[in-house]
Parts: C-alpha cells; sequence; structure tokens
C-alpha cells in the first residue's frame, strides 16, 4: 500500500477517481434545465464525471501492477 501511495499513478487514481465521484454526483442531483441548455443538452459533468472514474480505475490498476510487480524481485 505504501508504494501505490508513493507512486505518480496511485495519487493520480485517487484524485482523478474523487473528482469523478464529485463531477457524477453533480451530473446525477444537480442538473438543472439551465445547464443542460448551456450544453445543448448534454449532461456534461455527467459523462465527465464518469470519465474521470474510468481514467481513475485504469491508473489504480496501473499503479497497483506496478507495484505487485516490484515486490516480486
Amino acid at each position: 500500500m505504501k508504494r501505490f501511495v508513493t507512486d505518480l499513478r496511485g495519487i493520480s487514481a485517487v484524485t482523478m477517481f474523487l473528482f469523478g465521484l464529485l463531477l457524477l454526483g453533480q451530473g446525477l442531483f444537480g442538473t438543472t434545465e439551465e445547464d443542460l441548455a448551456k450544453t445543448g443538452g448534454i449532461a456534461l459533468n455527467l459523462w465527465t464525471g464518469a470519465a474521470l472514474l474510468v481514467v481513475g480505475l485504469v491508473f489504480a490498476v496501473a499503479a497497483a501492477r506496478s507495484t505487485r510487480g516490484s515486490r516480486q524481485q
């Protein structure tokens, strides 16, 4: 766990995942008709939050695989 936190991919994963959760929540519960009108009918916070969650998970897997490989050597 310590190597995961000190690895840049681990820090990026946690940061992106948390921002993704915030944006996803805002997109699900805080989007108004005015917001949708500004973005052409697209729930931008929702889609951006979902994308950040996916990127955060990819970074977390990459960091976990990297730390696991260094322990085996």
